[in-house]
């Protein structure tokens, strides 16, 4: 069974991510790594994947940053695209994916592109996890990352959002859970255990441990203090 894991991203997506992929599921040849104000940190993200969304993205004439990020139509003009553009390469990467099955794909830009690839997926042995988290959280990360969100209007558009894809998936016949980051680590031998029913695995606590690093108390205010001295510093170019 594969996995695709749906997000807006800043979500915790790369931590389990990781944690599925190190249990077995092939997130590629070539992974993504990043490294900005938050420092380097690996994404577990495919780069023929991310490679390939992009010029999808481009084709269809959306963008994925600022408002458009929360533009669920444009999900509709990705699958419109896959009936005017030589889907050849599309497909050969999936083929390439699924010698290699079990595979995980996570892309921030998955949140829209799955529009195009349901087309071509095996619905039937793919499963999708739409992974958000907590909205405090999420918005001082983004602001941490110079994104800067009024943090009404982020919480509407996660919120608004997510139950679109939702309904989505639903009227499309994926197969699919919901889980909050936040609560997933709160609850971990629950979490996992839960995981584990919806994907057939045998993920263990372990492996969870070798991948998360947990901050500490005094970290987590030193962040809430650093997002909001930045949130009043772009107040006025803040996203609203």
């Amino acid at each position: 069974m594969n996995v695709v894991i749906l997000t807006t991203g800043i979500s915790g997506s790369s931590v389990l991510t990781g944690f599925i992929a190190n249990s077995g599921f092939w997130a590629g040849d070539h992974t993504v790594f990043k490294d900005n104000v938050t420092g380097k940190y690996e994404t577990y993200e495919n780069e023929k994947l991310v490679a390939l969304n992009t010029s999808l993205v481009k084709a269809a004439g959306v963008e994925f940053e600022g408002k458009a990020r929360y533009d669920g139509k444009a999900r509709d003009k990705l699958n419109d695209l896959y009936s005017e553009i030589d889907t050849t390469t599309y497909r050969q990467f999936i083929e390439e994916c699924n010698a290699h099955s079990p595979w995980i794909w996570k892309d921030p830009r998955l949140f829209l592109t799955i529009g195009f690839w349901k087309n071509c997926l095996d619905l039937s042995n793919t499963k999708v996890i739409v992974l958000h988290r907590n909205t405090y959280e999420l918005w001082k990360s983004l602001t941490i990352k110079r994104i800067i969100y009024s943090y009404r209007y982020l919480k509407r558009s996660e919120e608004e959002t997510r139950h679109e894809l939702i309904s989505y998936l639903e009227s499309n016949n994926f197969s699919f859970v919901t889980l909050e980051y936040d609560r997933f680590i709160s609850d971990l031998v629950g979490s996992i255990s839960r995981l584990n029913e919806f994907l057939g695995t045998n993920l263990k606590q372990e492996d969870w441990d070798k991948i998360y690093e947990p901050t500490s108390r005094f970290s987590r205010y030193k962040r809430t203090l650093l997002a909001f001295l930045i949130y009043v510093k772009n107040y006025n170019g803040r996203i609203k």
